[in-house]
């Protein structure tokens, strides 16, 4: 199962790539980033000079109870018909994006899986920006980052086609997915009920658990199942992970005969 998924990823990491130099999407690598108390006033973070460069090569700001707030510059942005910006990742609580011009903020969005896929920018449980005119005349842009879990800032811009594109992509790959798991759920059930051994029945339940923390992780849970679920929004992920611990020990004891 493992091996599986693994080779899966894989696959979609080779397809996305090639996609993306296709469509000529431009990942968001480089920028400045500050962690700071939620309170603390946004005019003080606009005169702010604390400001650390991420060298192009950091993306991971762990766990705190601070904000996070990134100083991104987009350059360029001509060619992309009605550009967008894209969070690669689907677990970020809250995302407001500020277009900032002349010392002062022309322009607000928030997103983020707290605001409910209704809310959305698509309805896609992908967390999107779309830039407007006055974007695009902008000197920079900052993004404030609250979440609960670690922050993790990757992003990418695109046109609006591209990126339905490559959700689409995604959701193919993950009805595939769901295939695979659907193959094994039911076959191992059916073995059940032919030679009435309960491992087959832990084999299906850890199954299951598996595609909940797969589609936990990847924000296909919010986007198909409880979208406007807060509270599980933000613990699915948790409980799915600790779950499927469980019960592959579970299988492990009952398969190596310890009980």
């Amino acid at each position: 199962m493992s091996r599986l998924f693994l080779l899966m990823l894989l696959f979609a990491g080779s397809l996305s790539h090639v996609f993306a130099q296709e469509n000529q999407v431009k990942n968001v690598d480089c920028f400045s980033f500050l962690l700071e108390d939620p309170s603390f006033p946004i005019n003080e973070i606009l005169k702010s000079e604390d400001f650390e460069i991420n060298n192009c090569n950091t993306f991971n700001f762990g766990i705190s109870d601070k904000s996070l707030w990134l100083k991104l510059e987009f350059n360029n942005l001509e060619g992309f018909n009605k550009p967008t910006l894209t969070l690669n990742s689907t677990s970020l609580d809250q995302v407001g994006l500020y277009t900032i011009k002349n010392g002062t903020i022309i322009e607000k969005k928030e997103n983020g899986r707290l605001s409910g896929i209704k809310e959305r920018y698509l309805h896609s449980r992908k967390i999107i920006f779309p830039l407007t005119e006055s974007d695009l005349s902008a000197d920079y842009f900052l993004i404030r980052i609250d979440n609960v879990d670690k922050k993790i800032f990757t992003a990418k811009i695109t046109s609006e086609s591209e990126i339905l594109d490559i959700l689409g992509f995604e959701n193919n790959l993950f009805g595939v997915l769901t295939g695979v798991f659907c193959g094994l759920f039911f076959y191992n059930l059916f073995l059940f009920f032919s030679v009435k051994d309960k491992i087959y029945l832990v084999y299906v339940l850890h199954t299951l658990l598996v595609w909940f923390a797969q589609a936990s992780v990847l924000g296909f849970t919010q986007q198909l199942i409880w979208p406007e679920w807060d509270w599980m929004n933000q613990r699915s992920i948790v409980i799915f992970s600790s779950l499927v611990s469980i019960v592959g020990i579970w299988f492990l004891r009952i398969f190596f005969f310890v009980i």
